[in-house]
């Protein structure tokens, strides 16, 4: 009998684990104008999840400070409205990393991903711009293509 109670006292105690219960935790807000909802598993710590939520929320403010079309103060809006295109302007590390990736997706499909788009974006009224009135016509398509393509942007790694 004792055998049998110590046999059920060893199999209870090995379905035991003596490691923190975790449980599946959302972490959500709000960012580039939309919200994100993550779910992460992690023991019942309140303390680490606030700080994980945080810092997540961080990153993706900076990326959105940096690369938002939609905020004019970004660094990718000052560079996108600058006055003269043909004047060489520092980047962050993070959005020269992005822009040169762009450049080498655009390379490798001939040119149908083109990051440098946006004024034609705009003038269909998808971009942060105001809506249109009308439907562009070839001329005004045509002035916009012209101020466009990738092929035209230039990256000096040297410079970073």
């Amino acid at each position: 009998m004792a055998s049998v109670i110590m046999t059920l006292a060893v199999a209870a105690l090995a379905g035991c684990s003596f490691q923190e219960e975790e449980k599946v935790w959302e972490i959500s807000g709000g960012i580039f104008g939309t919200s994100y909802h993550i779910n992460v598993v992690l023991p019942d710590d309140n303390a680490k999840l606030k700080l994980l939520a945080q810092g997540i929320q961080s990153e993706l403010e900076q990326v959105d400070n940096a690369m938002s079309t939609w905020k004019q103060d970004s660094e990718l809006s000052r560079l996108n409205h600058q006055t003269d295109q043909m004047e060489w302007t520092v980047l962050s590390a993070p959005l020269f990393e992005v822009i040169q990736r762009a450049q080498e997706i655009s390379a490798q499909t001939d040119g149908a991903f083109d990051a440098t788009i946006g004024p034609v974006v705009n003038l269909w009224g998808f971009g942060p711009e105001a809506r249109p009135e009308h439907t562009p016509s070839d001329e005004e398509l045509q002035r916009m293509l012209s101020v466009t393509g990738w092929e035209f942007l230039e990256l000096d790694q040297e410079a970073l």
